[in-house]
């Protein structure tokens, strides 16, 4: 069966290059590692070979923010391309807080799938940049400034496609220079130090039992940024972030009946981060924060109502607890136990198909020229779709 597509703005749990989930997995709790569907592309990109010959594009709060296609090539050995351009911006946090900073432009992002001996290979790739220069013969007032974040993925689906596996590496780099005074020259103010990422991610398809598939998962993902400042061309303090996180769960597809899907997840993440300062001659400054996640659970649903409507919802519950040590001599803890609601709806006539994430309050005050109440819009995301092979 068909599934419905890609919405939610950038999610970065497998690393830089996801930028998307479809709003029926959103919908079901945020469940898009451990349902088949058309936005797993966006997390293992070899499995962009099942789904050729689709047009999407996403919508968030009126805003229609992305667009683009799977196209099927070549039926004697088939491979798929795609080709989607969206509106997404990328800052650097280092960058915008110790150089001058800028906003990144999405300009490009592409996956590419075949079949290599029978076995699904994915390949993606996502580029984020923007520049800008300022060069006169009079030197005071030049300046030259530029972000750029290249991102690759490589995909597998080995166990004639019951292991999907990601790996995925990401640069960032900037340009930042302006005149000096002191010097009578343009200089570097900040250079970027060290920042690559690098994530994996698998999942495993069991074998069904009864009505039940059990789906094992699991992902790593190690992101260092840094910076180095300098004044009058002397370096003078290096920044650095480091993260490091780590999931393991175990999801389950229940079809409940025809047509109608339970889905559950069950699962822990620990995630350590640490940040530097390394000034020149002196001795380095340095805070950590560990957040672990034991357990999160989700459930959600997707059900037919109509031959032409399918309902959909689903709940996320993390219990969360912090460690931050904000210098050698302080600890301090907490706890928290976080809860997210999901509410939507699909509908599909033949071969076009729209995906919403509902409005609670809709349901609750109804259209405003009937009620008088105002009400925002019925659909917080929409993704709309239509599939031509």
């Amino acid at each position: 069966m068909r599934k419905l597509l890609i919405i939610t703005l950038i999610a970065l749990l497998a690393g830089s290059f996801v930028m998307a989930s479809d709003t029926r997995v959103t919908t079901m709790g945020g469940v898009n590692n451990i349902v088949k569907d058309d936005a797993n592309i966006w997390l293992y990109p070899s499995t962009i070979n099942q789904y050729p010959g689709l047009f999407s594009t996403e919508i968030m709060t009126g805003n229609q923010w992305m667009a683009g296609a799977n196209l099927g090539f070549n039926e004697d050995n088939p491979w798929v391309l795609g080709a989607y351009f969206s509106k997404l911006e990328y800052s650097h946090s280092i960058f915008d807080a110790y150089g001058s900073g800028t906003n990144a432009d999405n300009r490009l992002n592409l996956i590419y799938g075949r079949n290599f001996n029978d076995m699904p290979f994915g390949f993606s790739l996502s580029y984020f940049k923007t520049g800008s220069k300022v060069e006169n013969d009079v030197i005071i007032g030049n300046n030259e400034r530029a972000l750029t974040k290249f991102g690759l993925g490589f995909g597998l689906s080995p166990m004639e496609g019951k292991l999907d596996l990601l790996l995925e590496f990401t640069t960032t780099s900037w340009t930042d220079k302006a005149y000096n005074l002191t010097e009578d020259a343009v200089l570097d103010m900040t250079k970027p130090s060290g920042n690559t990422e690098i994530s994996f991610l698998f999942r495993y398809w069991m074998d069904p039992m009864g009505k039940c598939m059990l789906v094992p998962h699991g992902g790593l993902h190690l992101d260092k940024q840094g910076l180095e400042l300098y004044s009058d061309g002397v370096l003078t303090n290096t920044y650095t972030n480091k993260e490091t996180r780590f999931e393991l769960g175990l999801g389950m597809n229940y079809e409940a009946k025809e047509d109608v899907l339970v889905v559950t997840d069950f699962g822990f993440m620990i995630e350590s981060t640490s940040y530097k300062n390394e000034p020149e001659g002196a001795s380095a400054i340095e805070s950590k924060m560990n957040t672990k996640t034991i357990p999160f659970f989700k459930i959600g649903i997707d059900a037919k109502v109509f031959k032409w409507m399918d309902f959909r919802a689903g709940v996320s519950n993390d219990w969360e607890g912090y460690t931050s040590e904000p210098s050698d001599v302080m600890k301090n803890s907490s706890s928290t136990a976080s809860t997210m609601t999901y509410l939507g709806a699909g509908f599909h006539w033949g071969d076009f198909e729209i995906d919403a994430s509902v409005n609670p309050s809709f349901l609750n005050n109804g259209p405003d020229f009937i009620t008088g109440t105002s009400t925002p819009g019925w659909a917080n995301m929409v993704s709309v779709l239509y599939w031509f092979d």
